[in-house]
């Protein structure tokens, strides 16, 4: 597994979305503890055209936990399939799918 996420490592995010000619939505949640919201900006100014949501408290894992207890977050909602993806996602996606804002 190592060598395949090594082989990603040469690729900059912000150069590859700025090559895109297509719609593109950028989901980004609050209380991701993997990847930041300041990453998630820099994405969408690399891509003018690209829309960028951010959904208050959501995860890495597109479920809703608080951000302090980060540790938590890894034994709860990245432990259990059971719980819920965030409704905001589920309707920005639904409606990025069908062309509306």
């Amino acid at each position: 597994m190592q060598p395949y996420l090594i082989s990603w490592f040469r690729y900059d995010p912000r150069v590859e979305i700025a090559k895109l000619a297509i719609p593109c939505t950028l989901v980004q949640g609050t209380n991701d503890v993997q990847i930041s919201v300041a990453d998630a900006r820099s994405l969408a100014a690399a891509q003018p055209r690209a829309k960028l949501v951010l959904i208050d408290g959501m995860t890495h894992v597109l479920k809703d936990a608080p951000l302090e207890a980060a540790a938590e977050q890894v034994r709860t909602v990245y432990a259990n399939p059971s719980l819920p993806l965030d409704a905001v996602l589920v309707e920005t996606v639904a409606a990025a799918a069908n062309g509306r804002k």
